[in-house]
């Protein structure tokens, strides 16, 4: 009788069987044992698997036949026990080397190692593990070729790291590491762009950051905006967050509308708009210094604006040669692309002649930015495709061309003869037209078939750019104000102008709303329990103080007895003394009647470490364990208190956020806030003092506390050093005027001696040591409030 094993052993054997005269001629004895091994070494590989593998070896060149070997011998290299039936790795493996995934045979080798590190995990076997392999394999795509090696070493260090949650636990959580896993690549193919060489001090950095799985998936999903601040720090340059301001005020200026600057998800040099926002590159590393690495961003958004302001979107087919005309047949510029044969190509001229326009007529409007322009283009024009064939090298000469660069390839006179038509006056129809001969000239003369590289230098969207339509003006696509804006409520408050000694009248705009994207997280939960002995010491110092309800006044001369005044009064008629005619007590109502307001600013700063030598703590955690601490505490005696903070850019738009209102509970949505918080723009505190008063004084408590948390000098556009500090100083002034108490704590090292002239005006407290501020807060208001 045929046993189990046996019929397995001739469903494995047969395929192989038949194969032998093939090869006998093709492979050596050792690579005949190595195949006998993968093919049946008690492991169950399956029947399918052994025609597959079998044929394989059949048809693959020898050389690549014995990296098919070398690659499915890992497995053995697994636990001996690897093979629980839930997963066909052999399969998997075999299937990755005839597809090729478009990866080189390193890099596949690399995603083998991910694969089955991925299996067999410190705490047991992921039996989904192809849901999360495949993800990794998409997102591999998505990665440029020149970073995919580092990216999958960074990928099987982190499979490999064995997180406190591993360590001596009895359960099997591969599932959670193999989603931590899928969340890094995914991540990662979403920034390639942003992070380019820096992947692997990147990842050091974030695994230096977060000690545990919880900790390293909330740094990925950037909760508390930390990554934007380490990724700043790892490219260089000089980042967006610090000249935003700036560059919003001169796009603004620049185009008359109220548009909106964004970071884009790419460090390169391009600048692209939708809707009503430009997206910038986060940071600019191509400059000498500062000055010039900011004229770039000028220059990206200058280009940008261009195209808004001087008519890229106003083609008129009206006052266009006829033979032109007939290159539209649909109601935009994409139908004039689509009329061509080599479409593709015509896009990429169409970008490098518009651009030259609108090069010129930068220059001709605005001689100032000739040099921020003129570095910018030096930086762009030495950019090249990687793909050599005819049609990319002519865009190339071309794009070197216009950005005042020698071409590597002599340019035709012809197509010189054209670009040099394109003037300050010229309009987009010229452009559609000096494309129209260029393509026409070359086209026979060079190959323009082959695929090209459409590297644009400008965004422009031809599907938008509708014939004989002056809708797509700049003040069109840039007049929508934000959400917050819209559905926000809105307030004006004076500015102290210290240079000219006077207000500027209903100069700031605040807009009071919820703090934006608040979302469910644990972060006061891990707080409290990672400070309880703080929190809980805090909390039975003001249970101690709780005032009871009424108050019980002795001395009285009427009310209720006293006794122990009454025994007092008959021993001293007995010694012959008259005694006193209080022997009475009365209960009165407490009358204790006190409210607070704690703010803080969110701005971008708020991003650096307290200690960057021991980086367990940034700023914002400072300010959100303040709120914590706070409320844990004046929760305890029932007194009623606000949460805020403040944000924005310019004086057009300060954010003003509750994070508790003073009707509002410490409740789960509070904590959530708290959580939530995270750094935003600038902080201009004036403003931000002002509304707080505005909102503090109208509280019927008797006694009200401002408490004003401030790390640094206030910052914003137009609004810095000595005219910041003495608007502030006088909204603290304004504050005490409208009967509330101003309380600063200015932390952190250095602190600017101009911030202390607040201390004339102020209870000012200062704290070198940031991470003793959240005690220091409620203690305090201890010593203030009873």
């Amino acid at each position: 009788m045929v046993t189990e094993e046996q019929k397995s052993m001739q469903g494995h054997l047969g395929p192989l069987i038949e194969a032998i005269p093939d090869l006998l001629t093709k492979i050596d004895i050792k690579e005949w044992q190595r195949s006998l091994d993968i093919i049946y070494d008690g492991r169950n590989s399956s029947v399918s698997f052994v025609g597959d593998f079998v044929k394989s070896l059949q048809t693959l060149p020898i050389q690549r036949m014995r990296y098919c070997l070398d690659e499915l011998s890992k497995i053995r290299e697994v636990k001996e026990d690897y093979h629980d039936g839930t997963v066909d790795l052999e399969t998997v493996i075999l299937d990755s080397i005839i597809s090729g995934y478009n990866l080189s045979d390193k890099e596949l080798s690399a995603t083998h190692d991910v694969f089955l590190s991925m299996y067999q995990t410190p705490t047991g076997r992921c039996p989904n593990v192809m849901e999360y392999f495949d993800q990794v394999k998409d997102d591999l795509a998505q990665i440029p070729k020149n970073q995919r090696q580092e990216v999958l070493e960074n990928i099987l260090k982190l499979s490999k790291r064995r997180f406190p949650e591993e360590k001596g636990t009895t359960g099997n959580i591969s599932s959670e590491k193999n989603k931590l896993i899928t969340k890094y690549s995914r991540f990662v193919s979403s920034n390639a762009g942003l992070i380019r060489n820096k992947f692997t001090e990147w990842t050091k950095l974030a695994l230096e950051r977060t000690k545990t799985l919880s900790d390293f998936t909330q740094y990925m999903e950037d909760e508390h905006g930390y990554f934007k601040g380490d990724l700043e720090s790892i490219s260089g340059g000089l980042p967006l967050s610090q000249i935003h301001g700036r560059l919003l005020s001169y796009t603004r200026a620049l185009t008359g509308g109220n548009i909106k600057i964004e970071s884009a998800e790419s460090n390169d040099l391009k600048c692209s708009f939708e809707g009503d926002t430009f997206f910038i590159p986060p940071t600019v590393n191509v400059g000498e210094s500062e000055r010039e690495n900011f004229g770039v961003y000028k220059a990206l958004a200058s280009y940008q604006a261009a195209s808004l302001m001087f008519g890229t979107y106003r083609v008129d087919t009206s006052s266009m040669e006829k033979e032109l005309t007939k290159r539209f047949p649909g109601e935009n510029l994409d139908s004039f692309f689509r009329s061509y044969e080599h479409s593709d190509f015509v896009r990429g001229l169409f970008d490098l002649v518009e651009f030259a326009r609108l090069d010129s007529r930068l220059h001709d409007s605005f001689p100032g930015l000739q040099n921020d322009l003129d570095v910018y283009k030096s930086h762009i024009g030495s950019e090249e495709s990687q793909n050599k064939n005819e049609a990319n090298l002519a865009l190339n000469s071309i794009k070197r061309h216009i950005c005042g660069l020698k071409s590597r390839k002599k340019l035709d006179s012809q197509v010189v003869k054209q670009l040099s038509s394109i003037q300050a006056s010229s309009t987009v129809n010229d452009t559609l037209s000096s494309v129209d001969t260029i393509y026409n000239y070359l086209n026979g003369r060079i190959d323009l078939s082959r695929p090209v590289d459409l590297e644009l230098l400008i965004d422009i969207e031809p599907e938008n750019i509708v014939l004989n339509s002056n809708e797509r003006e700049a003040g069109y696509l840039i007049a929508a104000p934000s959400e917050e804006t819209l559905n926000g409520k809105k307030f004006r408050y004076d500015e102290w102008d210290t240079n000219d000694g006077k207000y500027k009248e209903d100069f700031v705009q605040v807009v009071e709303a919820p703090f934006p994207n608040v979302s469910d997280n644990d972060y006061v939960r891990r707080v409290v329990t990672d400070n309880s002995i703080a929190i809980q010491n805090i909390r039975r110092q003001f249970e101690l103080l709780r005032p009871e309800e009424f108050e019980v006044v002795r001395k009285q001369l009427s009310g209720d007895i006293d006794y122990d005044s009454a025994v007092r009064a008959r021993a001293e008629l007995t010694a012959g003394i008259t005694p006193s005619e209080k022997l009475y007590t009365r209960e009165y109502k407490n009358t204790r009647s006190v409210a607070s307001l704690v703010l803080a600013e969110s701005s971008g700063s708020l991003r650096r470490f307290v200690d960057i030598e021991n980086p367990d703590l940034r700023i914002l955690d400072v300010i959100k364990h303040s709120q914590i601490y706070f409320s844990e505490a004046l929760d305890s005696v029932g007194d009623r208190y606000a949460l805020a903070t403040f944000s924005g850019e310019t004086e057009k738009n300060v954010n003003f956020h509750f994070i508790k209102e003073f009707d509002s509970d410490y409740n789960l949505m509070v904590r959530n806030a708290i959580g939530s918080v995270k750094p935003l723009q600038q902080n201009r505190d004036g403003a931000g003092v002002r509304h707080a008063t505005r909102v503090l004084s109208q509280q019927p408590e008797r006694t009200k506390l401002l408490f004003y948390l401030m790390e640094g000098v206030p910052h914003d556009y137009e609004y810095k050093d000595e005219y910041a500090i003495e608007d502030t100083k006088r909204s603290l002034i304004e504050a005490k005027q409208r009967n509330c108490i101003p309380i600063v704590l200015a932390f952190g090292q250095g602190i600017d001696d101009r911030v202390r002239s607040l201390a004339d005006h102020t209870v000012y407290r200062e704290v070198s040591n940031p991470k003793s501020v959240p005690e220091m807060l409620p203690d305090l208001y201890r010593k203030i409030a009873f």
